[in-house]
Formats: C-alpha cells, structure tokens, sequence
C-alpha cells in the first residue's frame, strides 16, 4: 500500500513539473516571439516616418523652386552686398500704421540705456546701446526683458490686426538660451493665457507647433548673423516668418495680444534693432495703391558705407517686383538719413546711400526713368511720438 502511494505521489509530481515546465517553455517562446513582432513594427514604423520626412522634405523643396522661379534677383555690388538669404520669398509685408519704432537712433549715447524700452527693474543695468557694424543696436546681457515703452502700457495697444517684426544676432554656444517673445506687457498688464513664441536663429516654437531654418543660423566658428523675425496677427490668426520664410501658422480666435515683452537669459550678449510694431497691415503695392506712398524702416545701411547689407534685398526686391509689373507706374523714392553727428557726413553719405537704393532697383530691372530720387538729408518726426525720430526712413511716393 504505501509502495503503491509513493508511485502515485511521485507521478502526480512529474505530471506537474512537467505542466509547470510546459508553461515556462510556451511563456518563453511567446514573448520572444512577442518581442521580435515588437522590433518588427517599431522598425517598420521608424522607417515609414523617415520616409514620410524625406517626402515633406522633397515637396518642401519643389515648393521652394517654385516660389524662387518667378523673379530673379540680380544686384550690382557696387552698391549692394551679396546675401545667401534667398529673399525672394515674398510672405511678409509691415502694417501700415506705426505704433511702435525704434532702430536705436542716431541720438542715442554709446553704452547708455535704450530711450524706448521698459526695463527690468532688476537686470536693466545689462541693458545699452552700442555701436554693432551696421549702425546702433540694443545690447542684452544676462537674464531680463524689455518692452516697448508706451504712455497706455497698462492698456491694450495692440489692435486686432498688427504686425511685428524685428532684427537680432545671437551667438550660437552650448550657453545660448532662446529668446521668449509674449504678447503681454511685462510689468503692466496680465500675463494670464499667454505663451511664447520662442526662437532663436535655427528654430521657431509656438506651443505644439515648431520649424526649423534650413540654413545654418551662424559659422562653424560660432560667429553670429543678423537675422529677422517677423509676425503677422489677423484676429486669430497668427503667422510667424524668419527672413521671411514662413515657419509657424496657428489659428487660435480667443487669442487677443494686448502688449509686446522681449523675455531673454543673454549668454552671450543678445543684439536687437529696427524694432517695428505696426497696424493695418497691407502689402506694399495696396499701400501705393490707396495712400499713395510706402514708407520702409528695412532697407538698412552699413555703417561709414555707401553699401546696403544683403538683409535690405528684403524690401528692395518688393518694390522692384512692382515696379517690373507695372512699367508705366513712376515713383519718388525720398531718403531721410541722419546718422551722422556732422551735418555735412550726413549729406555725404545720405546722398551715397540713396544713390545705392536707386542702383539697386535698375540692376533687379526697373526702369530707370521710373525712379526720381529726392535726397532729404534730414530727420522726420514719428506722429505717435516726436522725440522718437525716423534716423533711416526710405519713402515710396507714386508719382
């Protein structure tokens, strides 16, 4: 009896182990075959999103082709520096009602703080104008934010419809932090429902949105560019352009910008200029069109130059487009130039720089007896704020 007990013991035991065994075998052979279907389709769906870049990619550049195909842009640099920026792109055109401007002006002192910015109140100090190579710029150094300086700072002054834009150099470095742009004033308004645009020479981020500049933002050496970001806003929607490439379009109706803030942590120092927030905005020619003028503050100059920068084929070559198109249309182009101290520099190279615009357009292809220059040689007054004078204005007037 207990021999028999002992067998049937023993047998059941086995039948067991070998059940147990069974499973851990089936466990095994399942999961690796789980795994191997895993890497399979995480392989498989590496490369379909590969291959999906690669496509964005190719129609991204067809597009490009296309959008360069319809004017060549030729320069005389005699008068004119080359740029590898294709400016062609013609996406952005400034509003026509000036609410806020600064370049910074000839008036403004060397290493003294910027007459048109709110400051923060604790990292101002790091805040001064400084002679850059094409003229005054606004120089950050450290963490802060500025903002335009407005008598209803604490209102919104920012109608439904403006435009924004302004130039920047930053150097690339491990240290480099973005720059925040909100559409809330700092220190005067809520910052409630509000978030940044964030950029800085090679990308664009506007919340779940980003875009990437196809071209390399600075040198291998890490020497920095002049580069423009530009904003347009229409009741909602909100496009953003570096060098007027389009890189963000959002559509949000209950976003309602009331004021502008520069937030930054500058390290290294961050520069700014040519700052322009405008209302109304209208292409150039529906400007000329109904007003009859067009007033630029992008067509930028060299500092002791007669040359304009590559970053002016920006306006210049919109206005030469206009112009090709419609060769009956005849314009004055009046420069009001006054950077210098000197009264007789001034007419110097305010004479030499407007010859430079006009040299310019011929060699994009306008007609020359289109053009009729009339050298101010003087400052103009902005109407919002007469200490805030136009040191480098190029006025469009149809004839």
């Amino acid at each position: 009896m207990r021999t028999f007990t002992l067998l049937l013991l023993m047998g059941i035991s086995m039948n067991m182990f070998g059940q147990f065994g069974l499973d851990r075998m089936l466990k095994k052979a399942t999961k690796k075959h789980v795994n191997k279907q895993v890497d399979k389709h995480e392989e498989n769906a590496k490369r379909a999103a590969v291959a999906e870049v690669d496509k964005q990619f190719v129609k991204l550049e067809a597009w490009e082709d296309e959008q360069l195909g319809f004017i060549p842009v030729y320069i005389d640099e005699n008068f004119m520096e080359p740029s590898d920026i294709q400016w062609q792109r013609l996406k952005f055109a400034s509003g026509e009602n000036v609410i806020f401007y600064d370049k910074p002006f000839n008036f403004e002192k060397k290493r003294s703080q910027p007459t048109f910015w709110d400051l923060d109140p604790k990292y101002g100090k790091n805040v001064s104008v400084e002679e850059l190579d094409m003229g005054k710029a606004v120089l950050a150094a450290g963490p802060g934010y500025m903002t335009p300086k407005m008598d209803n700072a604490s209102e919104d002054y920012l109608p439904n419809k403006f435009t924004l834009e302004f130039d920047y150099m930053m150097m690339i470095t491990p240290k480099s932090k973005p720059i925040k742009l909100y559409f809330y004033a700092k220190g005067s308004q809520s910052a409630e429902g509000f978030e940044p645009i964030i950029i800085n020479q090679r990308e664009v981020w506007y919340r779940d949105s980003v875009s990437s500049y196809p071209l390399l933002a600075a040198q291998d050496n890490g020497m920095a560019n002049w580069y423009r970001i530009s904003v347009s806003f229409d009741e909602g929607l909100l496009k953003v352009y570096m060098n007027e490439r389009e890189m963000i379009v959002y559509n949000d109706k209950d976003l309602n910008p009331t004021g502008v803030t520069l937030d930054y942590y500058a390290v290294p120092p961050l520069s700014i200029k040519s700052f322009l927030i405008s209302g109304a905005p209208k292409t150039i020619y529906d400007q000329i069109r109904e007003e009859g003028k067009f007033t630029s503050y992008n067509i930028d100059y060299n500092i002791h130059t007669s040359k304009l920068p590559g970053i002016s084929l920006s306006e210049l070559t919109k206005i030469a487009a206009i112009l090709i198109k419609n060769p009956d249309m005849k314009m004055d182009i009046d420069v009001y130039f006054s950077h210098m101290k000197r009264e007789d520099e001034n007419n110097d190279y305010g004479a030499g720089k407007t010859e430079a615009v006009k040299r310019s357009l011929i060699a994009m292809g306008v007609e020359e007896e289109q053009i009729n220059v009339v050298y101010k040689g003087s400052i103009i007054s902005s109407e919002i704020n007469p200490k805030n004078r136009f040191s480098e204005a190029v006025v469009f007037t149809k004839k």
